[in-house]
């Protein structure tokens, strides 16, 4: 099997019926497969967070006075 990785910007409506329709023909056909793909930024938080380094809040509140 052959892996193309496409980058797609999501925030136009054409880009969004673009990846509607993949995600509609990967369901349909066991032979095509979409892999989600984390950008750096979540990766980074990911490993942050399996170490430990994060923070509790208590409140929706608490986190918006946060940031």
């Amino acid at each position: 099997m052959s892996t193309i990785t496409i980058k797609i910007n999501d925030r136009t409506v054409n880009a969004k019926r673009l990846i509607g329709f993949l995600k509609d023909y990967a369901h349909d056909n066991p032979f095509v497969e979409i892999e989600k793909a984390y950008n750096n930024t979540t990766l980074e938080a990911l490993v942050e967070a399996e170490k430990g380094n994060s923070e509790k809040i208590d409140s929706i509140d608490d986190f918006f006075n946060e940031i």
